[in-house]
């Protein structure tokens, strides 16, 4: 019974623990709900729409304020309020240890806190952006004002320098007096957001207005002072430089000075309408007018001093490359009679001759226009110029002609050597098979002879002539050097038949006896031999003795060899 009541105790007492467990878990839990709540209410959405109703707000930023304030409240007064009373009843519930209902108003306090929460938030972002752009407005405000100011005080200080354009700039004044009023106007009433959009308008108005003032002082310095008294130094320079023989055929100063000034006066014109665009494109055009007038006068200065330096020096040097020319056709004509000039050398001297004909002619001609006081001097200066640059050309060539042609002598002399070196290679061959004594030479060798004999008559005839082409002569050397060698091979290898028959005879006459084979072939041999048949003849031996004493051959032409070596 006893340990009944034992059970009965400790379950009691575990049922207890588990309870103040319990509790103290979910109180700690409402005492979170209950300070994030506090937190909630100590927001600072009430003192910031207290500011805002204290700027006395208007239009569509009063009615934006009043939207805002009435879902503030709907929030504060709608789930706030539940929130709090919930919070009271979990207190109690969870005092009688109603643990159930503690879990289920824990959870419907969490939500509602949570739609809380995000309304306020939105709120509160709408109301920081609304005061910001109350801020915002003020600030740009104030801003556009300095640049106005500033910009007022320009025009009323320097307007001197604004020409033209200064009704225009007080009728702009004006116009931003007028809508800096309505600016203000909007924002005292406070309407902040049609404040921004007016705003907006002002902003490109003041931009639009300092921009023109910071363009216009360039442009109207130039149509007061620069211009001008470029135009003026123009025009003295020009009646100075003309006054001194100087022409200008590619442009016409004195009507281009008029069209500048039509120029200028057309951009004071559009200055005082207030086109920028098409004051600064009149303006461009008479600067970029004016700078044609200056170079076209500072290339004819230029191009005088180029003409007085150099117009002696290409005189002499026309005549220097005329006389080199003379010197050089007589030469080649002088040459062409004893050699055909291939190349077109003569034609060509001739051709540089009516070339410097030309250019003498025209040089002349400018000559004499600057002594006539007529001429453009930089025309004369191009003249002089690429005359030079093809005088220098000229002479270069004729040297090169000159170069060429004096190495006919040379060719010819050469040519001499070359053809005797060939007879002299080809007699020598001769001399090598008379000393033979043969009985008479192979059909192939003297047809060869005869060629070449041919060859070098003809080459020998050729430079006989009182004309002789050069070119055509050394060709034909070529084909004879080659000629001469196949030549010389072939006497060679008639040499070497010849000797080698004779060391083969002498050997078959040792073996004849003990091989008759050998003693035929000696006996065909001799034949052949006699029929100037040599390397059949050396041949036909040479297989016999090989075959009937193998390694006789090679002996033999050892011996042979030896023999030529020795001599």
């Amino acid at each position: 019974m006893l340990w009944i009541v034992l059970t009965v105790v400790v379950l009691l007492v575990a049922a207890l623990i588990v309870a103040l467990v319990l509790k103290g878990r979910y109180t700690k839990q409402i005492s979170e709900l209950d300070a994030r709540s506090a937190d909630l209410a100590n927001a600072d959405i009430e003192q910031t729409i207290h500011v805002l109703k204290g700027a006395h707000l208007g239009g569509e930023s009063l009615k934006t304020l009043t939207r805002l304030e009435r879902e503030y409240q709907q929030a504060s007064e709608g789930p706030g309020a539940e929130v709090e009373a919930i919070l009271l009843d979990l207190e109690t519930a969870n005092a009688q240890f109603r643990f159930a209902a503690v879990r289920e108003q824990l959870q419907d306090a969490r939500a509602k806190l949570d739609v809380v929460a995000k309304k306020y938030e939105q709120v509160d972002a709408e109301l920081q952006r609304l005061q910001a752009a109350q801020a915002a407005n003020q600030h740009l405000l104030d801003q556009l004002q300095e640049t106005y100011q500033n910009a007022r005080k320009d025009l009323l200080a320097k307007n001197f320098a604004y020409g033209s354009a200064m009704a225009a700039f007080e009728q702009e004044l004006a116009d931003l007096a007028t809508e800096f009023a309505n600016v203000e106007e909007i924002t005292a009433a406070g309407d902040h957001q049609a404040a921004a959009v007016a705003l907006k308008d002002l902003k490109q108005s003041v931009g639009q207005l300092a921009d023109n003032v910071a363009a216009v002082p360039p442009l109207v310095t130039n149509l007061v002072k620069v211009f001008p008294e470029q135009l003026d130094e123009i025009q003295t320079s020009y009646q100075s430089l003309t006054k001194h023989n100087f022409h200008f055929p590619d442009i016409d100063i004195p009507a281009q000075i008029e069209q500048v000034q039509e120029q200028m006066a057309a951009s004071d014109k559009a200055i005082a309408a207030m086109d920028l665009v098409q004051a600064q494109s009149d303006n461009q055009a008479a600067a970029d007018a004016i700078d044609s007038m200056y170079a076209a006068m500072e290339r004819e200065m230029t191009a005088r001093r180029t003409v007085e330096r150099d117009e002696a020096m290409v005189s002499r040097f026309i005549v220097h490359a005329q006389r080199q020319n003379h010197a050089l056709i007589v030469e080649l004509d002088h040459l062409n009679q004893s050699y055909t000039l291939n190349n077109g050398e003569l034609q060509e001297a001739k051709d540089l001759r009516e070339e410097l004909v030309t250019l003498d002619r025209q040089h002349q001609a400018d000559v004499q226009a600057v002594d006539d006081h007529t001429a453009v001097f930089s025309a004369v200066a191009d003249h002089l110029n690429a005359a030079t640059t093809r005088l220098r050309a000229i002479e270069e060539r004729q040297v090169a002609i000159n170069a060429a042609v004096s190495k006919l002598k040379d060719g010819e002399k050469s040519a001499n050597l070359a053809l005797k070196a060939q007879v002299t290679a080809m007699r020598a061959v001769q001399r090598s098979l008379d000393q033979l004594q043969l009985p008479g030479l192979p059909e192939s060798y003297t047809d060869r002879l005869h060629h070449v004999q041919s060859e070098i008559d003809t080459i020998a005839t050729a430079l006989d002539q009182i004309k002789i082409d050069l070119d055509d002569i050394n060709q034909q050397l070529v084909g004879l050097a080659s000629d001469v060698s196949d030549l010389e091979d072939e006497g060679r290898a008639l040499v070497d038949a010849v000797g080698m028959t004779a060391q083969l005879l002498q050997a078959a006459n040792r073996y004849r006896d003990e091989h008759p084979e050998v003693a035929d072939a000696a006996r065909k041999s001799r034949a052949l031999y006699n029929e100037y048949r040599y390397q059949e003849a050396a041949d036909n031996l040479a297989t016999a003795l090989e075959e009937a004493v193998p390694g006789s051959y090679k002996r033999v032409e050892d011996a042979y060899l030896d023999s030529k070596d020795n001599v």
